[in-house]
């Protein structure tokens, strides 16, 4: 899993117009030990007349999968990097948080 992050990119894109396609994948240990875990996008369109300062443009969110995993992660991991792949986001989040 990898995480990339372009403010500048992400600004040029919103004040030309442009999308932004974000993945953030969610992994949580519950305290039976288990990993929960949520994969979303969000595409940010840009808004060249409103720029980015005023929050121009517009946001669309939609959350691709979910689901459980054992301590490896292969599921989600094999599921992320085809997410990845299919969407060609410009940026990649990943928040994992301990029990």
């Amino acid at each position: 899993m990898k995480k990339i992050i372009n403010r500048k990119g992400f600004k040029k894109a919103m004040r030309s117009g442009e999308t932004w396609v974000t993945l953030d994948c969610q992994i949580s240990e519950n305290e039976q030990g288990r990993w929960y875990w949520e994969i979303d996008k969000h595409v940010f369109v840009g808004s060249p007349e409103e720029g980015v300062k005023k929050a121009g443009g517009d946001t669309h969110w939609e959350q691709l999968a979910n689901g459980y995993d054992d301590d490896q992660l292969e599921v989600v991991g094999k599921i992320w990097g085809n997410f990845i792949e299919k969407y060609n986001p410009d940026e990649c989040f990943v928040d994992q948080d301990l029990a």
